[in-house]
């Protein structure tokens, strides 16, 4: 029986992997892998998954290359450097047009540009010529005048006091709220236990793949938070579920709920920490 959609999701995504690490292995350097990690797990997070439809090699040369593009990888002065685009067609033996494509489709979704915050190698991304800049109400100033803090947002309060942390002041900055924030076991336990008391089971959500010319229906039934190990170290809090009669368990970090549920607001803001500051 053909996998589900969230299965062929996984599937595909881990395929993505091998297939660029392997490229890295051989022309980039572990920044590179950081990036990509980034940028695969972004793209599975989409309502619409891209790399679901078409060759996955070329989604895995797309990758390469919309990144290597805005990381200067074909600039003979930049370590890691690749002589030609080329390469990476060579590589995943895909054509240049349509990796192209790939490529610029992946940068417009996702508007990567050169010196990136998120998908900047970190090599590049110290020679910025914007480090020592930012704007100050609509003007652009020097960093060196002024101490750059960020207002903490309201579910970063929200998720500050699940986890048992005070937040005395208005505003951090960036190294602070990473520090603060950060994903342990510990507080992911403390998660766990909040939303035990506060979700509401059980739900159901159905999904729906294509077979051949047939759309077909399936249907999810969310028990429960998982009760025996309750966090696992990669994927966070999961979820008991049964679907077509056999149980199985989905880390909470990916469940797609429609903002109506009843559950949306708690699970948004768990996803918004789990992917921000694990």
């Amino acid at each position: 029986m053909a996998a589900n959609i969230k299965e062929m999701k996984n599937e595909k995504k881990e395929q993505l992997f091998q297939l660029t690490n392997e490229f890295s292995r051989i022309h980039l350097n572990e920044e590179y892998d950081v990036v990509i990690e980034k940028l695969i797990n972004k793209m599975a997070r989409k309502r619409e998954v891209p790399f679901l439809k078409g060759r996955i090699e070329i989604w895995a040369a797309a990758i390469i290359h919309a990144l290597g593009t805005i990381n200067f990888l074909f600039d003979k002065d930049t370590e890691p450097y690749v002589s030609s685009p080329s390469v990476i067609y060579d590589h995943f033996n895909t054509k240049q047009s349509t990796t192209s494509q790939r490529s610029k489709q992946i940068r417009d979704m996702f508007n990567l540009s050169y010196f990136d915050s998120t998908f900047g190698v970190e090599s590049v991304n110290k020679r910025s010529p914007f480090n020592q800049l930012t704007t100050i109400d609509g003007f652009i100033v020097p960093k060196s005048i002024i101490e750059e803090e960020f207002v903490i947002s309201n579910w970063e309060k929200r998720v500050a006091e699940i986890i048992g942390l005070s937040l005395v002041k208005k505003a951090y900055s960036d190294l602070e709220l990473s520090e603060l924030l950060q994903v342990t076991e510990e507080r992911l336990l403390r998660y766990h236990a909040f939303l035990q008391k506060e979700m509401k089971f059980p739900f159901r959500i159905t999904t729906k793949q294509q077979i051949g010319l047939f759309l077909i229906e399936e249907h999810i039934d969310f028990i429960r938070l998982e009760q025996d190990i309750k966090v696992h170290h990669l994927y966070g809090i999961l979820v008991e579920c049964i679907q077509k009669e056999e149980k199985i368990y989905i880390p909470l970090a990916e469940l797609e709920l429609d903002e109506s549920h009843e559950n949306y607001n708690l699970v948004n803001d768990y996803q918004d920490w789990f992917w921000n500051y694990r």
